[in-house]
């Protein structure tokens, strides 16, 4: 299959065989970057050309051009004109203008070295002066002082030296020949350094200043900028892509962010990769995902001794990022008063930005860990009225939080989805369901009675029922064992009561009550903030006063105490005596003197090393002879110290505490 090249190399073969010699002055390296950059353009083409090859810039784009016409199309008809035709229409040279250089542009065009005067290197006492170059979109516009001269034609002969100084114009390639004082240059360059000469005829006309000895007014260097610059991206990685000419020294590169609102500025503080020649590219480790940067590459060579840069090549890169769902949102309910509110946090993803979205209904299960554009939130019911607009802050480490977002009116439960943006790109998160909070119970006690307990609380607004969870004394709620039984009491039936009845009784050791307001939304149970009491515990005894039935002491009783368990270092007991009624503290009556065992002298208290669990004789007794009341046993609370324990005494039948009046003893 013919490709453009062969076709072109053919084409120059054959004008050359029908005689066309200025064919041969166009190079191999002219058609190739004819091709590498696209030219296929006449006018393209005509400015990379020199001489009187130029008339061939049709041929040349039209063979180009049939490369790129779609298939079935015909070639332009000036394309396929035969090579003699070509032959027969090249232009002649011309040199001879009128003295005012009028239509001498033509002229000029198709003049090449060998119509200019061989240079005898004579003397002269001008000193070039700096070209001026100005970039434009397709190569240089280089201007120079005009030479001051007397003659009617000033002609500026323009000669090149690719990688060399031109010694003599011949030396070098012609440019181009002008009578203005400035030339645009589109050609590709052809080595590290481009230097240029502009050398001056001056005569009385175009054909008598081209065979005057000319004189070098004004040179300059362009440093070739890298050519094939190319940037892609590799898991985060920037590499960059080149080549540069031969007698490059190095390479400098520019990483610029875009994006910022900063103006883009040749800044040293850019460099990336220096001290390294980075000839054929580099690679740039330290982006940002998600971030856009310029690199500019700017070819360093030495010319005379110093060291000269390139303009730049430039390319702009976005690179990738994998965006990271947000699975570990935290939500903290709080109340301030009739309008809750909730805190919330998360851990930041390594790019993008965070946005919450609070809705009423769940979104699309599907959404979760998914990717999909920005723009498609919103069918799926992510829309831009449910996403919050509390700002973020930042919290510790990686995390941020938002803070005092309030619960709208009317909704039980919310959910709060965590969403991932970057350039138009969301991952959606985990989604999060919060339900309205319910307000603890308020003032909770615990009220003992002899043989049940009963809670009472200040009952918490918009709570249906209240739970009441039994576990070891100082365990958290969320410590106890979710299997374990709970009382249960409806908002109905505690206004009924006014208080929780344990059906239980609570452990004598002390226990931990903790209480939990419920309500339901949808079928589904809501817990509200658990309330925890302490139950220090209650060890409940009882008594008996039996009659010592032994000859001679029918006025003595002996004191039996019954123990729910066994009890350390028990408190001491008090007998008290009132003769109008039945006691009803330690401090209500007389204390009762008792005689324990191996005691000789009575005393008024009972004092014990251990009670067993249950029913046992104390060993102490009292002689009632001669009283006529009521007696009672009490625990002297007052004068014993047994820490957080609480005592429990329950009396027999009040029959046998009434002491017979006849006899002084108990009935």
């Amino acid at each position: 299959m013919l490709t453009p090249i062969d076709a072109l190399f053919a084409w120059r073969a054959q004008q050359i065989a029908n005689g066309v010699e200025y064919a041969e002055t166009i190079k191999d390296a002219t058609f190739h970057n004819l091709i590498k950059y696209g030219h296929t353009s006449v006018e393209q083409v005509r400015r990379q050309l020199r001489g009187p090859a130029t008339a061939l810039a049709e041929e040349i784009a039209a063979i180009l051009g049939s490369f790129t016409q779609p298939s079935g199309e015909p070639a332009p008809t000036d394309a396929t004109a035969p090579a003699n035709e070509a032959a027969d229409t090249r232009p002649e040279p011309a040199v001879t203008v009128p003295p005012d250089a009028s239509g001498a542009a033509g002229v000029l065009d198709r003049l090449i070295t060998e119509d200019f005067c061989e240079y005898e290197y004579g003397e002269t006492d001008i000193v070039p002066t700096d070209l001026k170059f100005t970039k434009t979109a397709d190569g240089y516009t280089f201007t120079w002082a005009p030479h001051l001269s007397q003659t009617a034609v000033t002609l500026y002969r323009i000669v090149c030296g690719e990688g060399s100084v031109p010694h003599k114009p011949e030396a070098g390639d012609l440019v181009g020949v002008t009578l203005e004082a400035t030339w645009d240059d589109a050609r590709f360059f052809a080595s590290a350094v481009r230097n240029l000469q502009i050398w001056c005829h001056t005569g009385a006309d175009v054909d008598d200043a081209r065979k005057r000895q000319p004189v070098l007014i004004a040179q300059g260097e362009i440093v070739s900028p890298v050519t094939d610059f190319v940037l892609t991206e590799d898991e985060g990685r920037v590499i960059g892509q080149w080549n540069v000419w031969s007698g490059t020294q190095a390479v400098r590169i520019h990483r610029i962010p875009l994006g910022t609102g900063s103006p883009v500025v040749h800044d040293p503080r850019n460099e990336i990769c220096s001290g390294q020649p980075n000839l054929t590219g580099f690679v740039d480790r330290d982006v940002e995902r998600g971030a856009r940067y310029l690199y500019r590459a700017m070819s360093e060579v030495v010319v005379n001794g110093g060291t000269r840069l390139s303009q730049p090549a430039q390319g702009e890169i976005l690179v990738s990022v994998v965006l990271e769902s947000v699975n570990d949102l935290t939500v903290q309910s709080e109340d301030a008063g009739d309008i809750p509110y909730f805190d919330l946090a998360w851990t930041d993803p390594a790019a993008g930005r965070v946005v919450i979205y609070r809705t009423e209904f769940p979104p699309d299960a599907g959404l979760q860990d998914t990717e999909v554009p920005e723009a498609s939130l919103g069918p799926q019911g992510l829309t831009e009225e449910t996403r919050l607009a509390h700002p973020a802050v930042a919290g510790e480490g990686r995390t941020s939080r938002m803070v005092g977002v309030p619960w709208p009116s009317g909704w039980d439960r919310a959910y709060l989805t965590p969403v991932t943006l970057l350039n138009g790109t969301a991952r959606v998160g985990s989604t999060t369901v919060q339900t309205r909070p319910i307000a603890p119970v308020s003032n909770a006690r615990i009220i003992e009675r002899c043989n049940k307990q009963i809670v009472t609380f200040g009952w918490p607004k918009s709570a249906a029922a209240v739970l009441a969870y039994i576990g070891p004394m100082g365990l958290p709620f969320d410590q106890v064992s979710p299997s374990a039984d709970a009382d249960e009491i409806s908002a109905r039936q505690y206004r009924r009561d006014g208080g929780m009845s344990l059906r239980s009784k609570l452990p004598a050791g002390g226990c931990s009550v903790h209480l939990v307001p419920i309500a339901f939304s949808r079928g589904e149970q809501i817990t509200g903030t658990v309330t925890s009491i302490e139950y220090n515990g209650l060890v409940r005894m009882a008594y008996g006063l039996r009659r010592d039935d032994s000859p001679g002491a029918s006025s003595w009783v002996s004191i039996h105490l019954f123990s729910a368990e066994d009890v350390e270092s028990p408190p001491p007991l008090v007998l008290v005596f009132n003769r109008d009624r039945l006691p009803l503290s330690s401090r209500d009556g007389s204390s009762v003197p008792l005689l324990g065992v191996g005691e000789d002298r009575p005393v008024m208290q009972c004092v014990m090393l251990r009670l067993s669990r249950g029913w046992a004789d104390t060993g102490w007794k009292a002689d009632l002879g001669g009283h006529a009341g009521y007696v009672r046993l009490f625990v002297d609370a007052s004068r014993a110290q047994f820490g957080a324990r609480r005592f429990a005494m329950l009396d027999p039948a009040v029959s046998t505490l009434r002491l017979d009046p006849g006899s002084g003893s108990s009935a």
